[in-house]
């Protein structure tokens, strides 16, 4: 009897000891459950890099308007300095580019010049306070906001024009654009030929409206290298906010212009 109670007492001795053991183990499991579940999950941030800046050539870029006086005559006029960026990546052609390229040009008012005979006059006079008003408003501008494809041919560019310090929306209408790649000789250019026509009433421009038709025509052709660094824009010195700042570029050594 007594060796069967004892038995008895052995086999309850290690069911307890075995109960004792598997609690910590239990809660080991339960505090790295919940461990687990505490951690913060990984966030993920999308980056969408600036498509590569190219700087508009003083040299090369050309400006022009074109205006009628008497209803028959054609007075087609120049501006000798326009600068400016254009961010664009001629590898793309889609949906996300439309806004992600972008161009900011400023034309300097102050170098207008005419073809007309007794030029310096009418220089003069187009430079005055009843037209372009230079002395006052020294810079026409124009600041893309949206870039309008048909496929892979660019069509139309909307953005906003600022003369005589008025800021009006505008479309300019693209006739002809397109990119080369970088060689040994030159670095990646960009070139375009683009127009728009506007109500120079709108901007305040009044001056012989009896004589000079109301609509004017500005017409840009452009020529913009790819900056050295594309990547680093303090160091090109360039800036798309203050286009006035960018200074005139030239080739560096050793290479030729197409």
């Amino acid at each position: 009897m007594k060796i069967k109670l004892r038995f008895i007492y052995f086999v309850l001795l290690l069911a307890w000891a075995g109960a004792a053991h598997a609690q910590p183990s239990s809660a080991i499991v339960s505090s790295s459950a919940s461990a687990s579940a505490s951690l913060p999950l990984p966030t993920i941030t999308s980056t969408t890099s600036k498509p590569p800046l190219f700087v508009l050539d003083a040299a090369e870029t050309h400006s022009r308007f074109e205006v009628k006086f008497l209803g028959i005559m054609t007075v087609r006029g120049k501006f000798n300095r326009t600068t400016g960026n254009l961010y664009h990546d001629p590898a793309r052609h889609d949906a996300a580019s439309r806004t992600s390229d972008s161009i900011h040009a400023e034309i300097d008012a102050t170098t207008l010049d005419t073809n007309v005979i007794n030029a310096h006059a009418t220089n003069e006079m187009l430079r005055g306070p009843q037209f372009f008003n230079v002395e006052k408003f020294p810079a026409i501008t124009f600041k893309s906001s949206a870039f309008n494809w048909d496929e892979t041919t660019l069509k139309s560019i909307d953005g906003s024009l600022t003369l005589l310090g008025v800021s009006k929306p505008v479309t300019l209408t693209v006739e002809k654009s397109g990119c080369t790649s970088a060689t040994t000789q030159k670095r990646a250019r960009c070139l375009a030929e683009a127009f728009v026509n506007v109500k120079r009433a709108d901007f305040g421009m009044k001056g012989w409206a009896a004589s000079v038709s109301n609509d004017v025509k500005l017409i840009i052709e452009l020529v913009a290298y790819q900056a050295s660094d594309s990547g680093n824009e303090s160091k090109n010195k360039v800036e798309a906010a203050t286009p006035s700042l960018i200074p005139a570029t030239t080739p560096p050594a050793g290479e030729q212009r197409p």
